[in-house]
């Protein structure tokens, strides 16, 4: 990542005769990844920004299925949350994921961009060392 020196010494309120380049050396270990897109430059052992969208999912599919044990059916379901039973039947395998995988998930520590739409478009394996292997190693 190249700096502007002079917008450097602007911002901090520093002439440029004043500015040691050598404390302005940022060395940090990175990973280049490909992705559809384009690639993605991200810090190795960057903590990001959890997802809030597929927490609040998660939490969701728990709630459902906690509900479909205690008797509801799936139309009971769609009618008292107004929402379609592809919708659930899509989003109900959320409540399954690894503790492990839903730590990271709410920590922003995943190792991957997991969201909503991958997560229901693959065909997540039961097994939580599966889940694991697959999304975190």
């Amino acid at each position: 990542i190249q700096l502007d020196v002079e917008k450097v010494a602007a911002l901090i309120q520093l002439g440029t005769n004043k500015l040691d380049l050598e404390y302005l050396r940022v060395e940090e270990p990175v990973n280049l990844r490909k992705r559809t897109n384009g690639s993605k430059l991200t810090w190795i052992g960057y903590k990001g920004e959890p997802n809030h969208a597929l927490i609040r999912a998660i939490v969701t599919a728990q709630a459902w299925v906690d509900e479909i044990k205690a008797g509801k059916t799936i139309n009971e379901l769609t009618k008292s949350h107004g929402i379609s039973s592809t919708m659930i039947w899509k989003r109900i395998s959320l409540a399954l994921l690894s503790p492990k995988l839903i730590a990271e998930i709410i920590d922003g520590t995943r190792t991957q961009e997991l969201t909503i739409e991958m997560l229901i478009s693959k065909e997540v394996p039961h097994d939580w060392a599966e889940q694991e292997s697959l999304f975190l190693g």
